[in-house]
């Protein structure tokens, strides 16, 4: 039975949840005077009367005007769409209800509390008061990019997001793509003087850079610089070492370009490193692992290299950290699930992963990288399988955008992890 299932701590509270319950508020109470004969009323609820978008583990609590008689509480079913346990903590005037499981996502809750509670004194609850929130999920969708398209660059900077250039099953692609968060809408760009697939793009204070890829002509040297102040981009010098499948991120003024495919395995731990200002290169420690199809993200002014293959069968799970003011390698845990052609980016500290393609085929798989415990979990997988996407995080979300299943894509998928416990 449910009432089996709830912990109770201190106290209990009356509580009816119910999934999917609709047409009812939250009365609007005035604190009333204290004293024998005055009935206690609800004066105030969390998460608030018609909130949207919470989270689900947000405990759901009420506040009464005054302490309540904790023996007048007890546990009541969650019922209709699905059930909900949790533990009940009470105080002398608030009942918390922390929910566990969590609850699901993007459901509506209605939460009842009833004329059952008494007071010190003996005086019911003036009236019932019941309200509704629904949680939100984790996923949304954005606008499509105009183009649909693998292995393109995705980056941010001053606001917006950009992806540039790709494979749109025909041709290699030089369009660029700005995103504006606060429309909702893509707008075409200057072009990247080289079209090319399986790029690499990172952003180095407000500028945007393109490095390697396979182009629609010439060897694969490309390294390109955009500044979205003046929608131009121009030409810098070019890669020493041609290569493809390739990732980069930018520090302290460094774009540090690393893996990939060229003309010899060595190429797959290569590490080049651009000085944006000299605009010259230079070579840096390898990485210890050769591979292509990777993603590199920066946290904590370190580098970390996930994921990749090393050839059509072998894909990795394998996690390197490259500390640029020590110029050297060290291994962290690696991921939970082997992947290359994988996407990844940071929020809050921590670093996500998503899709990509392993032995078992193309993944939907989300994992969370945990710097303060080397630790990687779980989370709620994409919409849909993708490989050969791009993704950058902005303003605590991070937008998944294009790849490939079974089609190209033009699809973008925003995750917001606040709302993935």
């Amino acid at each position: 039975m449910l009432l089996n299932k709830i912990a109770i701590c201190i106290a209990l509270a009356i509580f009816t949840c119910l999934a999917g319950f609709t047409g009812c508020g939250t009365k609007d109470p005035l604190e009333p005077e204290q004293g024998v004969g005055v009935p206690p009323e609800v004066v105030s609820v969390f998460p608030a009367d018609q909130a949207i978008g919470i989270p689900v583990n947000t405990p759901i609590r009420v506040t009464f005007s005054e302490n309540i008689d904790y023996t007048t509480l007890g546990p009541q079913t969650f019922a209709c769409d699905h059930e909900v346990t949790g533990t009940i903590i009470y105080s002398p005037n608030t009942a918390t209800l922390t929910p566990s499981p969590f609850l699901e996502f993007g459901e509506t809750y209605t939460v009842a509390v009833t004329t059952d509670i008494k007071d010190k004194d003996g005086e019911s609850l003036v009236e019932s008061v019941w309200w509704h929130f629904t949680t939100g999920h984790p996923w949304s969708a954005a606008s499509a990019i105009s183009i649909a398209r693998s292995g393109l660059g995705v980056a941010a900077a001053n606001g917006r997001v950009y992806a540039m250039g790709g494979f749109d099953g025909m041709s290699y692609r030089n369009e660029m793509e700005e995103y504006n968060p606060a429309t909702n809408q893509w707008t075409l760009v200057a072009p990247m003087p080289t079209g090319r697939y399986s790029l690499a793009a990172a952003t180095g204070g407000s500028l945007i850079y393109a490095a390697g890829g396979v182009p629609t002509g010439g060897m694969p040297t490309a390294m390109e610089e955009y500044n979205p102040a003046t929608n131009t981009w121009r030409a810098r010098t070019s890669m020493p070492t041609p290569r493809i499948r390739l990732a980069a991120a930018a520090y302290q003024g460094i774009v540090w370009v690393i893996g990939g495919s060229g003309d010899s395995q060595d190429v797959g731990k290569l590490v080049e490193r651009f000085d944006i200002q000299n605009n010259t290169w230079s070579t840096a420690a390898s990485m210890p692992t050769t591979r292509a199809g990777l993603a590199v993200v920066l946290l904590n002014g370190k580098i970390y290299a996930i994921g990749g293959v090393q050839s059509a069968s072998t894909h990795l799970s394998t996690v390197e950290v490259f500390d640029p003011g020590a110029n050297s390698w060290s291994s962290a845990t690696p991921m939970l699930t082997p992947r290359s052609n994988l996407a990844a980016a940071v929020v809050a500290g921590k670093i996500y992963v998503f899709g990509g393609v392993n032995a078992t085929g193309t993944l939907s798989t989300v994992e969370e990288y945990d710097p303060a415990t080397n630790s990687w979990k779980t989370k709620t997988p994409m919409p849909a399988p993708r490989q050969e996407m791009s993704a950058a995080a902005l303003d605590g979300k991070i937008y998944v955008i294009g790849g490939y299943y079974q089609q190209m894509k033009a699809d973008v998928y925003v995750y917001n992890p606040a709302l993935d416990p």
